[in-house]
C-alpha cells in the first residue's frame, strides 16, 4: 500500500494491485489509438458500435453471419471502410483492383497470422500454412497430377457419382417428401473427389459422416478466426473442444486413403492412372501429418465447396421460373431423345451453354470464398482505391460484393444467367473490369481445383434437370446464408433450426 498525495487536497492510499488493474485499459486504449492512426482517414463504425444493435454487434456475436454484415455495412460506409474485428481494426475493400492488388501478390500481401493459425490448428503442415515460396513449388508439383487435361479420365468417375445421386432423388420423389438437397449432393461430390483425385472410394455410409463431420468442422474454423485469441486463452475451458472432435475425424476419415493406397500391390498400381494422392504422397520433406492436411485440404475444397455451389443453384434456379424451362429447353434441343439411361458425355457437356451459364451466374451471387484476407507486409497504397495502409494491417477483399454491386454490374443482385451468353440467347457477355468476377480467387494461391467445379457442377445440373423436377418446400426468405468459411446455406426453421435447403423432387417421365 502506497499513498497518493494531492496539493489543496488530501492523501489516500492507493492499493499495490492498483497498477495491474490499469494496465489493460492503458494497453487497450494505445492500441486503438495506433490503430485508428494508422488508417485514421477511412469511414467505419467506432469500436463501441458493437455495445450497440446492429451488423457489428451480429458479426461478433455470430461469426456465421460474416458476410451478410461486411455487405451491410459495405452499403453504409462505401467501397472502402474500416471496422474492428477483436482487437484489430481491418480495412475492408470491394474495389476490384483492391482485390487484384491483394490476391495477385502473396509476398506483399501474405496470409494474416490469425487466418494461418486457425489452419495450423485445421490443417497443420498443409498448403494453407506453408510460406510462400514452398506453397508455389508443391501446388506446381500437385497441378502435374491434377488439371484439366485430365477431365476426359476423370468423367467416368463423375458418372457413378450422378448415377448415385440419381438413385437417392429417385427415393425422394417416390416417397412425396421433402429432402435436404445438400446430403445428396454431399454424397455425390464427396465420391467424385475421392475417386478422380485419390483413385478410391468410400462406403456411403461414411461419406454421409464426412458430410456431417464437414459442417460442423467449418463452423468451428470460423468461430477460431473471430474468436482468435479468447477460445486459445481459454482451451482448458473446453472452447476448442468441438474444434478437436471433428478435426480428428475428418483426419480419420482422410488418412484411410493415405494408408490404403501404401497397401496397395506392385499389381493393382499398375493397372491405376497416376493420381494427385500419388503426387502427394511422392513430396519431399512431407511429414505424415503434412500429408494428410493436405488430402484434408482437397477433400474439403473439392467436395464440401461444389456441394454449397450446388445447392445454391438448386435455389436460384427454384426461384426463377425463365431460369427453369431455359434449361429444359437446353436439354431438350441437346440430348432430348436420348435414353435416360445414357448419361452425358463430354462434348455434352460442353454444348450445354446455358446450364453453364447458370453456374457461372449461381458462382457470382454466390462464391464459396465469399471475402479473402491478407496482410501488408510493407506500407503500401492500394491500386484501385488509393487507399494508403501501413505495415501490418490487415486487409479484406469483399468478394461477393464486388459480383453483385452497381455499377459494375447490371441487375446485380439477381439472377440472370443470360448476361453469360451472347449471341440470340442472351444480350452479350457483361464487360466488367478485372477483379469483379473470381469466384475461385486470382494469382498463385487461386483455386487448384476450379477446372473441376466448372465441369462437375453443370454435369450433375443436367442430369438431375434430365430426370426430376425440383422445387423449394420451404419459403424463399427462410433460406439464409452461414459463412462457416465456405458461405453455405441453410434453412432456418421458425424454431430456429438450420439444415440444408429442404426440397420436393418429382421425376420428369415416368418410368
Amino acid at each position: 500500500m502506497y499513498t497518493v498525495s494531492f496539493a489543496f487536497m488530501y492523501s489516500f492510499p492507493v492499493p499495490d494491485f492498483l497498477p495491474l488493474i490499469l494496465l489493460p485499459p492503458l494497453f487497450l486504449l494505445i492500441h486503438y489509438t495506433l490503430h485508428q492512426a494508422a488508417i485514421s482517414s477511412i469511414p467505419g463504425p467506432w469500436l463501441i458500435s458493437s455495445l450497440s444493435p446492429g451488423p457489428v454487434r451480429r458479426l461478433l456475436t455470430d461469426p456465421r453471419t460474416f458476410t451478410d454484415c461486411m455487405d451491410h455495412l459495405g452499403r453504409t460506409y462505401g467501397d472502402t471502410f474500416a471496422v474492428w474485428l477483436g482487437f484489430s481494426r481491418v480495412v475492408v475493400t470491394s474495389v476490384p483492383a483492391d482485390i487484384v492488388h491483394i490476391t495477385s501478390s502473396p509476398a506483399l500481401f501474405p496470409r494474416p497470422e490469425k487466418i494461418r493459425n486457425v489452419f495450423k490448428l485445421a490443417s497443420p503442415g498443409g498448403l494453407f500454412t506453408m510460406p510462400a515460396e514452398k506453397h508455389r513449388i508443391v501446388r506446381r508439383r500437385l497441378r502435374d497430377s491434377f488439371n484439366h487435361k485430365m477431365l476426359h479420365s476423370f468423367h467416368q468417375a463423375m458418372i457413378n457419382a450422378v448415377r448415385q445421386l440419381c438413385k437417392e432423388l429417385e427415393s425422394a420423389a417416390a416417397s412425396g417428401k421433402p429432402v435436404d438437397i445438400s446430403k445428396p449432393f454431399a454424397m455425390a461430390t464427396f465420391m467424385v473427389i475421392t475417386n478422380v483425385a485419390f483413385g478410391s472410394d468410400m462406403p456411403l455410409e461414411e461419406r454421409v459422416a464426412f458430410a456431417d463431420v464437414v459442417n460442423c468442422f467449418t463452423e468451428e474454423m470460423m468461430y477460431e478466426y473471430m474468436g482468435s485469441p479468447f477460445r486459445k486463452a481459454f482451451a482448458w475451458f473446453g472452447t476448442r473442444k468441438r474444434f478437436y472432435k471433428t478435426r480428428n475425424r475428418v483426419y480419420e476419415l482422410c488418412n484411410k486413403f493415405i494408408e490404403r493406397r501404401k497397401q496397395e500391390t506392385t499389381k493393382e498400381k499398375e493397372e491405376r492412372k497416376t493420381d494427385m494422392l500419388d503426387a502427394i504422397i511422392a513430396l519431399e520433406d512431407q511429414s505424415a501429418e503434412a500429408m494428410t492436411s493436405i488430402v484434408v485440404e482437397f477433400a474439403l475444397t473439392g467436395s464440401h465447396s461444389i456441394n454449397q455451389m450446388l445447392s445454391w443453384c438448386i435455389y436460384e434456379i427454384c426461384g426463377a421460373q425463365k431460369a427453369a424451362d431455359s434449361i429444359e429447353k437446353e436439354l431438350k434441343e441437346r440430348v432430348g431423345d436420348r435414353p435416360l439411361g445414357e448419361y452425358l458425355a463430354m462434348e455434352d457437356v460442353e454444348s450445354l451453354q446455358y446450364i453453364k451459364s447458370v453456374w457461372k451466374e449461381t458462382c457470382r451471387l454466390h462464391p464459396s470464398g465469399s471475402s479473402t484476407s491478407r496482410v501488408a507486409a510493407k506500407n503500401v497504397t492500394l491500386k484501385g482505391s488509393g487507399v494508403h495502409v501501413s505495415k501490418g494491417t490487415e486487409i479484406h477483399g469483399q468478394v461477393r460484393r464486388s459480383q453483385r454491386k452497381a455499377p459494375i454490374w447490371k441487375r446485380g443482385e439477381q439472377f440472370v444467367p443470360e448476361r453469360w451468353i451472347s449471341g440470340p440467347e442472351g444480350p452479350g457477355v457483361e464487360r466488367v473490369p478485372a477483379g469483379a468476377f473470381n469466384p475461385f480467387s486470382l494469382g498463385q494461391m487461386n483455386c487448384a481445383g476450379r477446372f473441376l467445379a466448372n465441369y462437375e457442377g453443370p454435369l450433375l445440373l443436367a442430369e438431375i434437370f434430365r430426370r426430376f423436377r425440383v422445387r423449394l418446400a420451404c419459403d424463399r426468405k427462410a433460406v439464409q446464408n452461414r459463412t462457416l468459411f465456405i458461405d453455405t446455406p441453410k434453412f432456418v426453421s421458425s424454431e430456429g433450426r438450420e439444415t440444408g435447403i429442404p426440397v420436393l423432387v418429382d421425376l420428369r417421365y415416368s418410368h
